[in-house]
């Protein structure tokens, strides 16, 4: 039995604009830290821990939000 068309819509729903901004803003700013990582890495010659550890609290978001983002736009 195939589903209608209204919950084949409903199967991949489009988050508020507000939560599109937040992932934007957040997915530029953890690539951001990717090279503020390696590049103040190199001009240290050891690695940054500040910088490392910030990319690393970032990461551990992103996890957060891919898990809990398609249980909030139910």
């Amino acid at each position: 039995m195939e589903p209608d068309a209204n919950e084949r819509d409903n199967i991949h729903k489009k988050p508020p604009w507000y939560v599109q901004i937040f992932l934007w803003l957040y997915g530029f700013l953890w690539l951001n830290m990717i090279f503020i990582a390696g590049l103040n890495s190199l001009r240290l010659g050891y690695i940054d821990v500040d910088s490392v550890s910030l990319f690393g609290a970032m990461t551990a978001g992103l996890y957060v939000i891919f898990k809990y983002l398609p249980c909030l736009l139910r």
